[in-house]
């Protein structure tokens, strides 16, 4: 692609000279760079992508975008300064890989829990309406018959471009995505344009890099500014945050709620281990029944959420309630595993108070005798919530173990002893075991018939970070193994 049509609308002034070089390729990584590529300097927490210009120069490319405000000179190639790489990295980005999401229905989830499980029911629902659609997420990214595992919720903008016109290319007509409150502040999706943008709720999270809730709240409303010219913006009338964002959105609206008055509502039946019944409920008028095996109030929230996605796509309401009914689990979300034990575990990826909280809740609901909870928390990550998870887990268990979760470059006992701040040390219903095997083989050899073991916080990942290695660790594989064992 010529270079002049590549930066429309970055806002970038060049000449004549320029304005022809035909550029086969875009990338912000020196390594990845090769002849004709054109490389764009991203200034990042640990790494300032301006200090490897030259390295880019040596691996082909003659063209690099770079910050205005950094003084530059390097005679060797072709600097072109803008007044944010980050901004002109999503523009190109998209113009390079010719607005992909422009040719697809493109869904986008953000809040701080639900987006993985609520992503699933609405590529289900796309799917059951005879659509197909691509998944970008959590736990992987699915484009055609294509599955990569993901690194992160939402990739960069040129990961994220090159995903959706594969998407495109392989007659996809949908694509879900789910849309985190980095990927929205670090711009990465400020050129992709949503038909429908679910806002699911926002509880504390992230704050070690937002540093304030208002800032990671106006991160995540973000999502709305992207949204097509008929687009239409979801929203839980049950989160705090429903009536800003009525305030601050422009486009149509169609609200979600259990317990308050909104467009999708459910008359709920039955809740249980199982899973739930309810009658979807649309303006106030009963709609369809759905019979569903995910279990807990806070996945009929997340049902509800897609079913909204679905009406305002105007998909038939049969579809809808089969595509809904067709999930019966999400990987690492309350996922059971079962070995012939007598008591039930559950791997769930709470990580955040109150995802714990409502996981912890519920299985009050449904328990015989005790529940016990390993959990424990990242490190390098906002530590306030520490002590939060920590007040939730005893207050709504009979047992708890604090262990590691991904320590990263953190001192595990310091994140532990973070956790316990939150705890009453008079109560002695916790202990803390830091090696995160250990702690799972303890729960279940604590475990009685009738009983219910939470492991939380990791859900479906496949590896532990200590340090800087990535150790294979799987909770369910850990769960089975602590099983055959102790058989």
């Amino acid at each position: 692609m010529k270079l002049k049509k590549l930066l429309e609308g970055t806002g970038a002034k060049i000449d004549l000279r320029l304005s022809e070089i035909n550029i086969t390729s875009v990338s912000t990584d020196s390594k990845n760079v090769k002849k004709n590529s054109l490389f764009i300097a991203i200034e990042g927490l640990e790494f300032d992508g301006h200090k490897f210009v030259d390295k880019a120069f040596k691996n082909g490319s003659r063209v690099f975008i770079v910050d205005k405000r950094k003084k530059m000179h390097f005679p060797k190639g072709n600097l072109i300064k803008v007044d944010d790489t980050r901004k002109a990295l999503s523009v190109v980005a998209k113009n390079f890989y010719h607005s992909p999401s422009e040719k697809l229905k493109v869904i986008g989830i953000t809040g701080t829990n639900g987006k993985t499980t609520t992503s699933l029911l609405v590529e289900s629902i796309f799917k059951r309406a005879h659509i197909p659609c691509s998944i970008i997420g959590t736990i992987e990214y699915r484009i055609g018959r294509a599955c990569i595992p993901a690194e992160r919720t939402t990739p960069d903008a040129i990961s994220i471009n090159t995903l959706l016109e594969k998407a495109v290319k392989s007659g996809e007509k949908a694509a879900v995505m789910e849309v985190s409150s980095h990927g929205l502040d670090q711009k990465r999706v400020d050129d992709i344009f949503f038909d429908a943008a679910i806002f699911t709720n926002l509880t504390r999270e992230h704050l070690d890099y937002h540093g304030s809730l208002e800032r990671y709240f106006a991160s995540k409303a973000k999502i709305f500014t992207t949204l097509k010219k008929d687009g239409v913006a979801i929203i839980n009338a049950n989160d705090k945050t429903a009536n800003r964002i009525k305030k601050i959105v422009n486009h149509r609206k169609i609200t979600y709620a259990l317990d308050k008055t909104a467009d999708v509502t459910a008359k709920i039946k039955k809740v249980g281990p199982g899973g739930s019944s309810f009658v979807t409920r649309l303006h106030g008028k009963d709609a369809f029944g759905v019979n569903t095996k995910l279990v807990g109030l806070h996945n009929i929230s997340n049902i509800l959420a897609a079913i909204a996605a679905g009406v305002a796509q105007d998909i038939d309401l049969r579809a809808i309630k089969e595509g809904i009914e067709k999930v019966n689990s999400v990987r690492g979300r309350l996922e059971p595993v079962q070995a012939g034990q007598g008591f039930k575990i559950f791997v769930d990826y709470a990580h955040t108070h109150n995802a714990l909280e409502n996981v912890l809740r519920f299985l009050n609901q449904i328990k015989n005798k005790n529940i016990i909870t390993v959990f424990g928390c990242g490190g390098d990550r906002d530590r306030g919530k520490r002590p939060l998870m920590g007040r939730v887990a005893q207050g709504l268990s009979d047992f708890v173990i604090i262990t590691d979760d991904n320590p990263r470059g953190e001192d595990p006992r310091k994140i532990a002893r973070d956790i316990e701040k939150g705890m009453d040390g008079k109560n002695k219903n916790y202990t803390i075991l830091l090696n995160r095997k250990k702690a799972i083989e303890k729960a279940l050899r604590k475990a009685r018939v009738g009983d219910i073991v939470l492991i939380a916080g990791k859900g479906h990942e496949k590896v532990q970070i200590i340090g800087d290695r990535e150790i294979p660790f799987d909770d369910k594989r850990v769960a089975r193994e602590a099983l055959r064992k102790s058989r």
